[in-house]
């Protein structure tokens, strides 16, 4: 998003959606955590994949890429294997500053 440097508390209250699409028009920005992530449930029905790509530094400051894809417009593994429905895929890098504090 380069805006905001998120806390944990805050993305479980916002959402993970919402604060990756910060400063987008969306209509999941309006949403809490459960709507947003239902709202993309209901969009792609087998999931929504998440990969970390590379890392690039450890702890404490966590440096990453990574990728989100999923199938727009299928129900089924079956219906995606025969070609059916379009790969929607989000690439990103990631800081996170992490420790054992809450």
């Amino acid at each position: 998003n380069n805006k905001t440097p998120w806390k944990i508390k805050d993305i479980i209250k916002k959402g993970t959606y919402c604060c990756l699409l910060e400063g987008v028009e969306h209509p999941v920005m309006k949403m809490n955590f459960k709507e947003s992530n239902q709202y993309f449930n209901d969009k792609f029905a087998t999931g929504f994949a998440w990969e970390v790509t590379k890392v690039y530094s450890g702890p404490p400051k966590v440096v990453f890429s990574w990728r989100h894809w999923a199938h727009l417009g299928t129900k089924s593994l079956e219906e995606e294997m025969n070609g059916k429905g379009k790969i929607i895929e989000l690439f990103g890098f990631t800081r996170a500053n992490v420790s054992t504090k809450g």
